[in-house]
C-alpha cells in the first residue's frame, strides 16, 4: 500500500483555496479559509483531506517552519511535563513545561493549541463542503476521525480528564467546540469553553460515524475503521466508561487486522508494521518532516538532543525487559542522564520517523485496565491481556503476573506497563492525570499538568473564555 508523501498535495491544496493568507494565524489558531467554492467534487475533497492530514505534521507560517503538533511539540509534551523526559534545551518555553512553570503566554503551548485548531478547521471544511458530494462519503468519515483526534488531543492537554478527582472551579471546563469552518476573524467572536462532557460526546460521535463510514483497511498513513475504533476505546478509557472501553479494545484485538510484532523494536524500525493501527506518515520534505530524532536521539550521532530520558523512566524497566534497549540508548553502562537518549526516533538524515498514534499493544493495555475496572476485580481476561505484552517483552512466560493480585496492585502494574510499553508515544502525563497518580508518581500539582488557555484567546474572547485555575 502506498505511503502518503504530501508536499505536492499540500501546495496544491492551498492553491485550490485561492487565499494567499491562508497560513496566517487567526485568534483561535484556526487557519482562515475562503472556502465557499473550494470543494465541489471528489477530487477536490480528496486534496482537501490530504491538507487536513498535513495539519498533523509541519506547517510553514509566515516563512517560519513550525512543528507544533506531532512534528515534535505536542508529541513530546506528554512525556516532558511528566517524569519521562528532561528539557536540556535553552528554549524557556520547553524548560518551563518541564518545570511546571508554564504561563499563559508560553509560545509552545500556544502553538500547540493553534496547530490543532488549524487541523480541525481543515476537517470542518471537508465535513461541511463534501457532505453533499456523491462518492465523498469515506472522505467525510476520515475528516471526522481527524476532527475527533484533534479534539481528543486538545481536551486532554488543556482540561482535566473526567476521571481526575482534583478539586478546581474550572474542573468541568473543556475546550471550545467549533464544528463549522472559520472563514475570517468575525467568525471567532464570543467563543468560550464547552464542558468536558460535551467535548468527549463530540469525540465519541465523530469516531462512531468515522468507524461506520470507513473500511477495515486504508492506505498507509490514512485512517481506517479500526483506527477510529481504537481511538474510541481510548476515549472511553479517559471518560471512565470502562465496560465500553474494554469491549471496544477487544473488538480491535479480535478483528484479525493486526498482530503484535514478535520483536518490540520492529514497531519503530519498520514503518506501518502489522501492529500499527494509525501511524502518521512523515516525509523528508520540509512541509512533511518532523524533528523527533534531532531532539531526542544520540548527540554523538549529530542530534541536538533537546530532551533526554530521565533516570526514572530507566528504572521503570525490569531486568531482562527487551523494551529497554529499544526505547533508550546507552543503557549498557551505569545510567547517566547526560549520555542516555531515546531510541524510538533515529532517522536523523531524513527527519521522517513516523509517529504511531495507536498500535495493538495499547488495545491490550486498555483491555487489561478497563476490564478490571469494570468488574472491580482482576479478571482472567485482564490478566491475560497484560501478560500477553509481558511475554513479548521478556521472551517467555517467566515474568507473567499470577492470579491472586489485588486490584490496586494490578492497576499499578498496568500503569507501569503502559509507561514502559508506550514511552515517548505521548501518553505518560495523561495516564498520570486520569488515574490520579500525578502527586504519588512525581509530587507535582495535577492542575499544572494541564496547559493554560493561551493568553491571546483570553484577549479575543475574554468575556466568555475562562482560564484554568492556577494560571
Amino acid at each position: 500500500m502506498k505511503h502518503i508523501k504530501h508536499l505536492f498535495f499540500f501546495l496544491l491544496f492551498f492553491s485550490l483555496m485561492g487565499c494567499e493568507d491562508v497560513l496566517e494565524p487567526e485568534p483561535i489558531g484556526i487557519a482562515r479559509f475562503d472556502a465557499a467554492t473550494a470543494i465541489t467534487n471528489v477530487d477536490e475533497a480528496e486534496l482537501a483531506l490530504i491538507g487536513a492530514y498535513d495539519g498533523l505534521q509541519t506547517q510553514i507560517i509566515s516563512n517560519i517552519v513550525q512543528r507544533d503538533y506531532y512534528g515534535v511539540s505536542f508529541a513530546v509534551a506528554g512525556d516532558l511535563i511528566a517524569d519521562n523526559l528532561l528539557a536540556t534545551t535553552t528554549f524557556t518555553s520547553y524548560t518551563d513545561i518541564d518545570n511546571l512553570n508554564v504561563t499563559s503566554d508560553n509560545i509552545t503551548t500556544e502553538r500547540i493549541w493553534n496547530a490543532i485548531y488549524a487541523m480541525i478547521n481543515r476537517a470542518n471544511n471537508i465535513i461541511e463542503r463534501a457532505a453533499s458530494i456523491s462518492g465523498a462519503e469515506s472522505i467525510v468519515a476520515e475528516a471526522k476521525f481527524l476532527r475527533a483526534l484533534g479534539y481528543f488531543d486538545l481536551v486532554r492537554t488543556y482540561a482535566l480528564p473526567p476521571t481526575n478527582s482534583a478539586s478546581s472551579p474550572t474542573k468541568d471546563l473543556g475546550v471550545p467546540i467549533v464544528l463549522q469552518p472559520i472563514e475570517g476573524p468575525g467568525d471567532l467572536q464570543s467563543i468560550g469553553r464547552n464542558p468536558v462532557s460535551e467535548v468527549y460526546a463530540q469525540i465519541v460521535a465523530d469516531l462512531q460515524a468515522a468507524a461506520a463510514g470507513l473500511d477495515d483497511d486504508n492506505a498507509d498513513g490514512r485512517a481506517s475503521k479500526w483506527a477510529a475504533t481504537a481511538l474510541l476505546a481510548r476515549a472511553y478509557l479517559y471518560m471512565g466508561q470502562y465496560a465500553q472501553a474494554a469491549s471496544t479494545a477487544e473488538s480491535v484485538i479480535n478483528s484479525g487486522n493486526f498482530a503484535l510484532n514478535g520483536n518490540f523494536a520492529s514497531n519503530f524500525t519498520t514503518e506501518f508494521s502489522g501492529e500499527s493501527i494509525f501511524e502518521i506518515d512523515f516525509g523528508p520534505a520540509l512541509a512533511d518532516d518532523n524533528v523527533l530524532a534531532r531532539d531526542l536521539y544520540d548527540s554523538e550521532q549529530g542530534a541536538l538532543q533537546r530532551f533526554t530520558p530521565t533516570e526514572s523512566i530507566y528504572n521503570a524497566f525490569e531486568e531482562g525487559d527487551s523494551r529497554l534497549t529499544a526505547t533508550l540508548g546507552n543503557t549498557d553502562i551505569p545510567y547517566s542522564v547526560s549520555s542516555a537518549f531515546v531510541n524510538k526516533y533515529f532517522r536523523l538524515s531524513s527527519n521522517d520517523d513516523n509517529f504511531i498514534v495507536s498500535r495493538l499493544a495499547e488495545m491490550y493495555l486498555i483491555l487489561a485496565e478497563a476490564d478490571a475496572m469494570a468488574n472491580n476485580a482482576v479478571t482472567d481476561k485482564a490478566l491475560t491481556a497484560l501478560n500477553t505484552l509481558r511475554e513479548r517483552a521478556f521472551g517467555d512466560a517467566t515474568h507473567n503476573y499470577g492470579s491472586g493480585m489485588d486490584l490496586t496492585t494490578f492497576l499499578a502494574a498496568v500503569l507501569n506497563e503502559r509507561r514502559t510499553e508506550l514511552a515517548f508515544e505521548c501518553h505518560r502525563s495523561f495516564d498520570l492525570l486520569r488515574t490520579n497518580q500525578v502527586e504519588a508518581a512525581t509530587g507535582g500539582n495535577p492542575l499544572k499538568y494541564i496547559f493554560p488557555i493561551p493568553n491571546r484567546e483570553l484577549q479575543i474572547n475574554g468575556d466568555v473564555m475562562v482560564q484554568n485555575e492556577g494560571y
